[in-house]
Order: C-alpha cells, then structure tokens, then sequence
C-alpha cells in the first residue's frame, strides 16, 4: 500500500534567479525546532555567509517569540506572521532550514521547493522528502558546509536554476495534489481487492 503523505501546490511560473535577493526562513517559532533553527543560523551559520555575500539579508517570517524577536540586526529581519508567503518565496533567492532536531516531514522546505525556490537544508530537514544533495536542494550538515551552500546558490545562476526546476519536479510527482490523488486511489483500489 501506498504512503500519503503531506500535499503541497507546485507553482506554474518557470522559476528564474533575476531580481532575487533575500534568503528566507519560514516556521512557527513557538516550535523549539525553529526556534534553535534559528538562533544556530544566526550565531553560527550567518557570520560565514555575510562576508561573502555582501548586502545579503536573511528574513525569518512565521510566529515569532521574543527569543527571535531578539535576533533582529542589520541584515536578520524578523518579519513574524505573513498572510500571503507567495510574494516572499517570489522575491528570495534561498530558502534555508538549518533544523537540528525535530521529526516528519518539513512542510517548509517542500513549499519553498514547490514554489521554485532552491532550498539549503540540513539532513533533519531533508527526512522524507527524498531529495538528494546537489540533485534537488543542497543539504548540509555542518554551519561551514551550510554557509558554503547558502554561498553557492546565491551567486551561481546555473545550479540556482537547476535546483530550482529540480525541486519543483521532485514535489510535482511526489507531494502534488495530483501525485497524492494517485497515490490514495491506487491504496483505495488494492484495499478494495483484498475485501
């Protein structure tokens, strides 16, 4: 039998790296998770990636708390609850989910990727979706390797767009409506044939 698991729209716009700019991390962080998430990039991943990429401002939208409200400075935004993610995933140019712990699938990283958007993860982050390092998003696991991926994605157009157009074509045969409509018929029809 089939698994279903978490469901995600892909957007029909081809993704395209001009324009972008932002890197963006979206959770609730009442959630302890995303709360350590973010602090770690913040303390130890953010300090490696500035220096290289001048000008380059890392967003954190979602619930906030005080202890990320606190992580605010030049360049670490704390935007708290958005309505609307589509105009935030549209503008930045890397998603980022430096989870440490945590369990299930990352709703966030295959909403990014469903939107076109590459995404830099670490191996908590990347369990379930399938997605292989280089292959569909980059995964990381230390904040060097993290930093250099964050880097990589954000001055190099070609792996920008492959991992792009990669992401989105993992979460379209995987995790669209139409991949987990399949997915529950075809475990619908084998229950109907072992009655």
């Amino acid at each position: 039998m089939g698994v279903i698991s978490n469901v995600h729209a892909v957007t029909e716009a081809l993704p395209a790296a001009h324009g972008r700019a932002d890197l963006l991390f979206v959770g609730n962080y009442v959630h302890m998770p995303n709360r350590d998430a973010a602090r770690h990039f913040v303390a130890d991943i953010w300090p490696l990636v500035q220096p290289q990429v001048p000008g380059a401002v890392v967003r954190f939208a979602g619930l906030p708390v005080p202890e990320v409200e606190a992580l605010a400075a030049p360049g670490v935004l704390i935007t708290g609850h958005v309505p609307d993610l589509a105009p935030l995933y549209a503008a930045s140019r890397v998603a980022i989910a430096p989870l440490r712990f945590g369990a299930g699938i990352k709703g966030k990283v295959l909403e990014a990727m469903g939107n076109g958007l590459p995404v830099v993860m670490t191996p908590v982050a990347a369990e379930g979706t399938g997605a292989v390092d280089g292959e569909h998003a980059r995964i990381a696991a230390t904040p060097a390797a993290f930093a250099d991926a964050v880097v990589a994605l954000h001055t190099d157009d070609v792996q920008w767009l492959r991992l792009a157009q990669a992401g989105q074509r993992l979460v379209g045969e995987r995790f669209s409506y139409a991949a987990v409509k399949s997915a529950l018929a075809a475990t619908l029809a084998a229950l109907e044939a072992r009655r």
